[in-house]
């Protein structure tokens, strides 16, 4: 099955915001912007949102993500056009991940841990 272009558009058009706002206050705190590691010189980089648009952060998260599927050469990270909604949902669940090693919470992400605590009966409902 493939994920429909409506429903990327929707989420990155959510995610990559709230990436790049988290990023901001983040660089704010500590001086520090989003960092990765270099899969080829295994070199850790930072860099500063501030200066990316929404877009650049799309391409960005499938350039350092080192699952995301790759084209024939094995460098260039394939449309999301073209990959299935299993690799989507990977590639989605490592973004998550990925923010929250970067000291960036995404309100969904905390909204769902929420209702997992409040069910489990360890946090109760906020009044």
């Amino acid at each position: 099955m493939k994920i429909s272009t409506r429903f990327q558009r929707f989420f990155f058009g959510v995610v990559c915001p709230q990436l790049k706002r988290g990023a901001i206050e983040r660089f704010k705190q500590t001086g520090k912007g989003m960092g990765y590691v270099n899969p080829y010189t295994k070199e850790r980089i930072y860099f500063d949102m501030r200066k990316v648009d929404d877009e650049a952060v799309y391409q960005f998260l499938k350039l350092v993500n080192p699952s995301y599927p790759r084209d024939e050469t094995g460098i260039t990270p394939m449309s999301t056009k073209r990959i299935d909604s299993t690799e989507m949902t990977k590639h989605i669940n490592w973004i998550e991940r990925w923010a929250g090693l970067n000291g960036i919470e995404l309100p969904y992400v905390a909204e769902e841990w929420e209702k997992i605590l409040i069910e489990a009966g360890i946090q109760k409902e906020a009044a």
